[in-house]
């Protein structure tokens, strides 16, 4: 997976915990950091991999940023179920051929 650094995106986690009224903990800045600071979508298998977070805590706070609308469900043709910031509005293209 090719993964793009975001810099300058440190305070975005915080922001978005506050602005969606929910409480800020250690296991959600840390996941939203990963978002933050990869401009790419992530599974909750990527975020265990990166973390080593309880994948069962990975996925109850997966639900609750999509519940909230700080991330969305983007369908890339794969297996796993991949998630984005949902700030972000921009289109993913899939190769029919080799779906990459």
């Amino acid at each position: 997976m090719h993964l793009v650094y975001n810099r300058g995106m440190k305070k975005e986690p915080l922001k978005l915990l506050k602005d969606a009224k929910l409480k800020v903990t250690k296991v959600r800045l840390e996941i939203l950091g990963l978002f933050s600071d990869f401009c790419t979508p992530l599974c909750a298998e990527d975020i265990f991999k990166k973390t080593k977070l309880d994948l069962v805590t990975i996925y109850r706070t997966l639900t609750s940023f999509e519940r909230n609308d700080i991330l969305k469900k983007v369908n890339l043709q794969k297996k796993s179920v991949y998630y984005e910031l949902s700030r972000h509005h921009h289109h993913h293209i899939i190769c029919t051929d080799c779906g990459s």
